[in-house]
């Protein structure tokens, strides 16, 4: 090949690569305008809301979409007082906390001797606990009612909580059983060997190495039991047990015509939420990824 060939083909070969490049900036600038205009899309009630917390009633109807006349903060401090909104954001703290320990520590203790054991009927026990995954909350909660309120336990925090995580344990279960399968049993023989017992192998060894899915599994399930409304109706006897969905439920009832009051309560209650989102996303993503690559 002649010296002039090799230059051109060289020259073609620059040329094909900046044009690829070019190319592949083009569909990342695409999907970064794709994904913006989505999040817009998606973001933009919630600035509406929050607009409309700070008008007057009669400035929502007349002028829905313009700035408000007068800002009118007081609205979010009436929500807060006369709207019961503190007395529904703790129990919806509590509620949501509560759940999320007690389904981690008792999906963990379910999960690991189903990930690291055989034993007899492993395989229907587990097929049951999944069964119970699938039944959808109308077949369980007319039982759970009735049982607590022979017990009378019926309307209690603690029992609104016990029962709610028992829902999310299956779920919880099957997620840490494939995270823990993926853990080496060479770090398990080896605390063995060493004089662990089963306790200390799940306590110091495998629960350490599973905090990216147990990471995961306290957001998810923590989201989940605050925006929860249908259980917590079903089983809330009073207003003090009443949780931020069933409160915001309620109140559009008592004070139907009060619409900023309404719009002010829904971004008092909207903002942990966000907050808790934002910082813990990467958790999630981390815990996803990381089950990925261990199982791969």
């Amino acid at each position: 090949m002649t010296t002039q060939a090799k230059s051109q083909s060289t020259q073609s070969f620059t040329t094909s690569t900046g044009f690829l490049k070019f190319r592949g900036q083009i569909s990342i600038t695409l999907v970064y305008i794709v994904l913006i205009a989505w999040a817009l899309v998606n973001f933009l009630p919630i600035i509406w809301v929050a607009l409309a917390g700070l008008k007057t009633d009669v400035e929502i109807f007349t002028q829905p979409f313009a700035l408000p006349g007068e800002w009118k903060f007081e609205n979010y401090l009436i929500a807060w007082e006369r709207a019961h909104i503190g007395l529904y954001l703790t129990n919806t703290v509590i509620f949501a906390a509560g759940t999320t320990l007690i389904t981690l520590f008792l999906a963990a203790m379910a999960a690991f001797p189903f990930a690291r054991f055989n034993f007899r009927y492993k395989n229907l026990l587990w097929w049951f606990l999944m069964i119970m995954f699938l039944l959808p909350d109308s077949m369980r909660v007319i039982p759970l009612i009735i049982q607590l309120i022979r017990a009378g336990l019926y309307g209690s925090m603690p029992a609104i909580i016990i029962t709610y995580a028992t829902r999310s344990i299956p779920f919880a279960a099957f997620f840490l059983r494939a995270y823990m399968e993926s853990i080496p049993r060479e770090l398990e023989e080896a605390a063995v060997i060493d004089g662990a017992t089963m306790w200390q192998v799940f306590r110091r060894v495998i629960l350490p190495l599973s905090r990216p899915a147990l990471a995961t599994l306290s957001i998810f399930i923590f989201l989940t039991a605050w925006n929860e409304l249908f259980f917590v109706i079903l089983m809330a006897r009073d207003q003090s047990t009443f949780t931020i969905p069933v409160g915001i439920a309620t109140l559009s009832t008592r004070v139907m015509s009060q619409n900023a009051l309404i719009a002010a309560s829904f971004i008092i209650t909207l903002l942990p939420v966000m907050i808790v989102f934002i910082f813990a996303q990467r958790y999630v993503v981390k815990g996803m990824t990381a089950g990925a690559l261990k199982g791969a």
